[in-house]
């Protein structure tokens, strides 16, 4: 496909055509790391919005030069934004700047060689080279613009990267299924083709690369205006391949029939993800704006959705995202890359607590699997610098208000590492089952439903009272699902991957009562209905009776309680004079203000628990 854009020329063509005549070569023949350069970056006058453009001079070798300029955003210099991932930083390439040898990634080098034009200069914003990486006030001031520095470009330059695993297929492929947007049955017979099956699976592998995940392309993406996407020698209109993944997304089922498996064995994409997970969930899917899905879109929300993507600086897992909050709550925040990223996240529950009167924020501080607290947090502080899968139950669920409209009476004192909280005490944890450690398969997640329905059976009071009522309590517990319909998923498919595993009459009797379902049918449903609820999480009961599905983290003895504040309730262990926390927990009875009528009633009471 041709290169659909206009270029970004300059007018001082005289000076673009004389190349610069010294250049400073380096005599080092080891590879050269990024930052490595003769080349000295000029101060950028804040007052005038002053940022740096880089000019890339037309193709008369196989090197590329540039040069660097600085210019006022308020000119309106037209130029053309590059959207990248940086790849390998080990993995470095040569370019010349203002006569300088200058080290970048490979990465951003072939975006160079895709943009640059044979006959006249380029106008590029690039970040790796028009920020002084090195200086941090300037990066402080600088990521500050980049929200206007992407919405100015005449054009935001996708680079997924070089041609590769048949990416050229993808690109076209997308196209196709844009092409046929309006009719469900051309969709659904591309989808079924096994003439399609190779451009499907490029379609996976482009879905697969590095810049999906990148976090700082969030931002990049959504305040572009006009977006062409890059990959190899082909590229094709952001808006055609928004339109395309728009229409994997809706047809995942369709999705699911055709590509569960490759040659009979289950299709995995090199990143972990299932074939028909990637292709209705992946690549442009990732970059939907929350902003025009109507959906809440502060600090909590944006860091909730974004928390699987990478970045290397744990700062900018809330610098990144500045461009896509709205501007009262990210002005509370001064991007400062001095300070410490413990401060740094408090600073963000310290503000929701304040402005929101809600604890929820805390649910999201997800401690399992277990992972290396190497910035000091404390335990109810979210440490957004882990990525995660898992969810807290309020975001996967809406609907919980376990503490009522009651705002939180919480307070931070110790220099803000302990958190004093106003909660309802419940009870106390006396027996949990095993934990579903991410990523999970079929075989775990049925496994998991058999022990934790052994545990079931161990309930006090579960031989005394009605089974059933125990039963459709389990069922909410694992997913908010009634009772015959996930005894039946489970039971079929427990049979269908275990057969000579012996299952109790009152579980086989709902096999017996209805049709069966094919393996297939067993493993989807068991997947879309069960999978998040139940993944980092495990079943517990407390010292009453109460049915909980909480953290894998949590343990005997934990206690369990609801804040005031909070739309669910969370599980502490003590320590010393006050307590950690371990995570949120579904209870049973008790997600919908349960706690507030028994504490009204003088069968429950408000203490303080300090939190460190």
């Amino acid at each position: 496909m041709g290169l659909q854009r206009e270029l970004a020329l300059s007018g001082q063509r005289g000076k673009d055509w004389a190349l610069c005549r010294t250049w400073h070569r380096s005599s080092s023949p080891a590879p050269r790391r990024l930052g490595d350069t003769t080349f000295r970056y000029q101060d950028l006058d804040p007052r005038r919005k002053e940022i740096r453009l880089l000019r890339i001079l037309p193709e008369i070798t196989s090197i590329i030069r540039c040069e660097l300029f600085p210019v006022s955003l308020d000119d309106r210099c037209p130029y053309i934004a590059i959207s990248y991932a940086w790849g390998n930083t080990d993995d470095t390439r040569i370019i010349i700047l203002n006569g300088h040898e200058f080290v970048v990634t490979e990465s951003l080098m072939l975006a160079f060689q895709r943009l640059r034009s044979k006959s006249a200069p380029v106008i590029v914003w690039a970040d790796a080279i028009c920020i002084n990486q090195g200086n941090i006030e300037e990066r402080n001031q600088q990521v500050q613009t980049m929200t206007k520095i992407y919405q100015q470009a005449i054009e935001v330059a996708i680079w997924l990267g070089p041609e590769a695993d048949n990416s050229n297929m993808a690109l076209e492929l997308l196209f196709e299924l844009y092409r046929h947007k309006s009719s469900n049955a051309n969709i659904l017979a591309i989808i079924q083709s096994p003439d399609r099956r190779d451009s499907f699976t490029a379609l996976v592998a482009l879905f697969d690369r590095e810049y999906w995940g990148r976090l700082w392309v969030v931002q990049e993406v959504l305040n572009g205006n006009n977006k062409t996407v890059y990959c190899g020698s082909s590229s094709l209109p952001w808006n055609i391949c928004v339109t395309a993944s728009g229409i994997l997304r809706r047809r995942s089922r369709d999705l699911l029939h055709a590509f569960r498996y490759t040659k009979g064995v289950a299709a995995i994409s090199a990143s972990g993800r299932t074939y028909p997970g990637q292709l209705s969930c992946g690549g442009p899917s990732v970059l939907r704006d929350l902003r025009e899905d109507g959906a809440s879109c502060g600090w909590l929300d944006v860091l909730l959705y974004h928390q699987e993507k990478n970045c290397a600086e744990p700062r900018d897992r809330l610098y990144g995202l500045y461009g896509i909050l709205p501007e009262h709550e990210c002005s509370q925040f001064s991007v400062d890359y001095n300070k410490p990223v413990r401060e740094l996240y408090i600073d963000v529950v310290d503000y929701l607590l304040t402005t929101t009167r809600h604890l929820d924020v805390i649910c999201a501080s997800i401690n399992f699997p277990v992972h290396q607290n190497v910035h000091g947090m404390p335990s109810w502080c979210p440490d957004w610098s882990q990525r995660r899968r898992i969810l807290p139950i309020g975001h996967q669920f809406s609907g919980f208000s376990a503490s009522g409209a009651l705002e939180s009476k919480a307070t931070l004192s110790g220099k803000r590492r302990i958190l004093n909280v106003a909660a309802i005490f419940l009870n106390t944890i006396t027996s949990c089952g095993i934990p579903l450690n991410p990523p999970i398969c079929n075989g775990a997640l049925l496994m998991a439903f058999f022990e934790w329905r052994e545990k079931l059976k161990k309930v006090k009071g579960f031989n005394q009272a009605d089974h059933e009522a125990f039963h459709e309590a389990f069922c909410r517990t694992l997913s908010c699902d009634w009772l015959e319909w996930t005894y039946r998923t489970f039971a079929l498919g427990l049979l269908g991957c275990y057969p000579h595993l012996t299952l109790d009459p009152h579980l086989m009797s709902f096999v017996q009562s209805f049709v069966p379902l094919s393996l297939d049918q067993q493993k989807e449903t068991l997947w879309e209905n069960f999978t998040n609820a139940m993944t980092g999480r495990c079943f517990a009961t407390t010292r009453n009776g109460l049915l909980c599905l909480g953290s894998g983290a949590l343990q005997a003895e934990d206690i369990v309680c609801v804040p005031l504040g909070c739309s669910t309730p969370i599980i502490l262990r003590r320590r010393g004079d006050g307590f950690t926390f371990i995570g949120d927990i579904y209870v049973d009875g008790y997600m919908g203000g349960k706690a507030i009528d028994d504490c009204n009633n003088g069968w429950l009471k408000v203490e303080t628990f300090a939190i460190h």
